[in-house]
């Protein structure tokens, strides 16, 4: 009986450090992820919704929310700050039917406003 106590202890020592490692990677992921792409993600709710935050945003009210559906594709979901957004979702995610396009102008508009000098 001690034997298997020491054995079960052992497994969950190893359980605990996988955790932490994964963890870890996760973390770092997040952060790498945020340096090179700008945005902040962060699963909210349910294991399918996303918010995602630009480096660049004006306020922190300033996020987009997503849901993974069941085909496995992304929907945007609507927010304050995604109604201000109207022409750009027109243009990009209607039109051109590109998440990334959207993204990557959103961050070149965000980037341009938070750099222009003020006169």
């Amino acid at each position: 009986m001690n034997k298997l106590r020491d054995e079960v202890e052992t497994l969950n020592a190893k359980m605990r450090k996988m955790k932490d490692c994964y963890k870890s990677a996760a973390m770092e992921l997040r952060e790498v992820v945020y340096m090179l792409f700008g945005y902040r993600i962060d699963r909210v709710g349910s294991n399918t919704n996303y918010k995602i935050s630009s480096m660049y945003a004006e306020s922190p009210d300033d996020y987009l929310n997503f849901r993974l559906n069941e085909s496995n594709v992304l929907d945007m979901l609507e927010t304050p700050y995604s109604a201000s957004l109207k022409a750009l979702i027109q243009t990009q995610l209607v039109g051109n039917k590109s998440l990334p396009a959207f993204l990557s102008t959103l961050t070149l508009d965000l980037f341009q406003r938070s750099t222009m000098p003020m006169s």
